[in-house]
């Protein structure tokens, strides 16, 4: 059984967001990206979501979050995000303009599906630009103290700046902070609708576990047999999988991992013997 991580979507709706990029707005754009990340990995990921700023409570502050990690949210967010595309909605990015990073995060981090220890469970941090025009949780400082807080609690952040205006500096820091900066610049850097597509992506392949926890322990750790798509999976600690009775867990590696990440193993059987079985 292989658990489904939490991530929560901490998503910026400042006025800036309405600026064009290759004919559609940021908005536009990162609607469509988002819808299409929860279609792809419906019932991989439990995705949720928080929008900055919100209307509800002065500009500075957050109030709740809209949908907390779980299972099926993916309609219920799509459906919040392409409403959010009508300038008379409660979401469309046309005020308060300001980017109160700081008070995202130190709401991400009060999350109560991040206290589920049975999971992995990650933020990902969606903003075209800096901290402007607020500090009530700290600014950048106080950006920087939470995000490290929630990685010290084994919850990490992912950080995307989504268009030229994004600052390469705070951004950079912040994702150092929230522990799995990007290999190159520390956070994901999306200057068009492919990048971001491919930023979101690499990120969601990022939070997959490729841990599998037994629903019973094998009478011999001797005689696990391992199958994809009805293929004999070899048991190595680099490319295949090893078993750890301590935890009742398989654990897959190298191109293992990476088969399962990417979708291709549609039939995953572990099967105890004396002798290897044969798949169902």
């Amino acid at each position: 059984m292989n658990q489904p991580p939490n991530l929560l979507i901490v998503l910026d709706r400042s006025c800036s967001m309405t600026d064009v990029i290759g004919g559609k707005t940021k908005w536009q754009i990162a609607v469509a990206e988002l819808t299409q990340l929860m279609t792809t990995y419906a019932g991989k990921i439990r995705f949720g979501i928080t929008l900055f700023p919100d209307r509800v409570m002065p500009n500075c502050t957050q109030s709740t979050i809209p949908f907390d990690p779980a299972p099926g949210n993916e309609t219920p967010i799509g459906m919040l995000l392409n409403k959010s595309l009508a300038t008379t909605d409660m979401y469309y990015p046309n005020g308060p303009c300001v980017t109160n990073i700081d008070s995202a995060i130190a709401q991400a981090s009060m999350e109560p599906a991040f206290s589920d220890t049975t999971r992995k469970s990650f933020a990902l941090l969606l903003t075209d630009g800096e901290q402007s025009g607020c500090n009530a949780a700290g600014g950048n400082a106080g950006t920087i103290a939470a995000l490290k807080a929630m990685n010290m609690k084994g919850v990490s952040t992912f950080v995307i700046g989504f268009g030229a205006s994004a600052d390469p500096v705070s951004l950079t820091q912040f994702a150092n902070a929230g522990g799995v900066p990007n290999s190159g610049p520390a956070y994901y850097d999306a200057t068009d609708q492919a990048s971001l597509d491919a930023a979101l992506l690499k990120i969601a392949n990022e939070t997959l576990s490729c841990d599998f926890k037994l629903n019973s322990a094998p009478p011999n750790a001797e005689k696990i047999y391992v199958f994809f798509n009805k293929m004999v999976e070899a048991g190595d600690p680099t490319n295949g999988w090893t078993y750890d009775a301590t935890t009742n867990t398989i654990t897959f590696h190298g191109m293992s991992c990476d088969q399962l990440k990417s979708g291709s193993v549609t039939d995953l059987q572990v099967i105890f013997g004396c002798s290897q079985p044969t798949p169902q």
